[in-house]
């Protein structure tokens, strides 16, 4: 059974926070909370929820732990918190293109249905979602002066479309657009500064920069001639770069023209299974996974390796999130999860 592995930085070293227990299968997408009360694994055997403050599962609407139907599988997720009422909602994305929003009751003590998202125009896999801000304030996204906030999220396909909506803090959900790009993407982001949205393809390292209103392609970067493949890719727009797994190693490249900025070495890989990626404490490290049974941390600036995370059962490291928490105590965490090795593409 795989388990997972929760350090949290404490003005050093990481240090092992915490193991916890759940999922029978492949997890593909492990994500902290926004102020890192929450742990959200999803994969093969459904969703996987968890309260970092007592170690303990909590409650979630019932999914069948069914490898068999698609529509029970979740490939993608990402966080928002709402924070006037202290809101936190999981955005979760299944291998049948459908999407889900859950909110974290104050007063049931479990995940509950936000609201009902507007099917898409794509039944395929959902490979990535994006948000353009996890923390969703006032005033600055109020709408039309009604006291209603908005969080913009795009979700990739693995059709090729990319579609934009707006959730709303009174439970509604509004398209923008939806676009077709013609790579397959694997990521897609947001650039916080001009809101474009951006779409990092699986293969052939073209980077699509679309208009945040019309999903109109305003630019398209290529870093094909290191960038073959861009399997998992995290943002530091403070630093104008982005890093990305490309198959072997973790690249860092510009995010305003594509160069390329430095290598992280990954190591000689047992399996091309995709390693995740992220940047973390102002964009000086970023954490890797690796096929050797640990994380590793890397010193972006140098390129080297400063600490390895062990994991307990060894085997593949697969996917890595980080959390920072705003609120006292302040403290990052970081997030491990093994996958079984089994064939099956990711």
């Amino acid at each position: 059974m795989p388990s997972f592995d929760f350090t949290a930085w404490r003005r050093g070293p990481y240090k092992l926070l915490t193991t916890l227990h759940g999922p029978r299968d492949t997890v593909f997408s492990v994500s902290i909370s926004v102020e890192g009360r929450f742990v959200v694994a999803t994969g093969y055997s459904g969703v996987y929820t968890w309260d970092l403050s007592t170690r303990a599962p909590v409650r979630t609407p019932f999914i069948p732990h069914s490898s068999n139907e698609p529509k029970n599988m979740f490939s993608a997720l990402a966080w928002l918190l709402f924070e006037q009422g202290n809101r936190d909602v999981v955005v979760l994305g299944n291998m049948s293109g459908q999407i889900f929003l859950w909110e974290w009751g104050h007063q049931t003590q479990a995940f509950d249905r936000f609201c009902d998202v507007p099917e898409t125009d794509s039944r395929e896999q959902i490979s990535s979602i994006g948000v353009l801000e996890q923390r969703i304030t006032e005033p600055n996204n109020l709408q039309n002066n009604t006291g209603v906030t908005a969080a913009r999220i795009a979700v990739a396909h693995v059709d090729g479309r990319v579609t934009v909506w707006l959730v709303s803090s009174d439970r509604s959900v509004t398209k923008i657009f939806g676009v077709i790009v013609p790579d397959i993407p694997k990521n897609v982001r947001f650039s916080q500064k001009s809101m474009q949205v951006l779409v990092f393809a699986m293969a052939g390292g073209n980077l699509y920069k679309l208009n945040p209103e019309t999903g109109e392609v305003v630019e398209v970067l290529n870093c094909g001639g290191i960038a073959k493949v861009m399997g998992h890719v995290s943002l530091d727009e403070t630093n104008d770069c982005f890093v990305a797994w490309t198959g072997r190693d973790f690249d860092i490249f510009a995010l305003s023209d594509g160069r390329h900025l430095r290598t992280l070495d990954g190591g000689n890989p047992l399996v091309s299974f995709v390693k995740q990626v992220a940047f973390t404490n102002e964009g000086n490290l970023a954490i890797s996974g690796t096929d050797r049974g640990c994380g590793i941390l890397y010193d972006t600036r140098s390129g080297k390796a400063v600490q390895t995370l062990r994991y307990p059962k060894g085997g593949l490291v697969q996917p890595v999130t980080v959390s920072f928490s705003k609120h006292p105590p302040q403290q990052q965490t970081v997030g491990l999860n093994s996958s079984p090795l089994v064939s099956r593409c990711t």
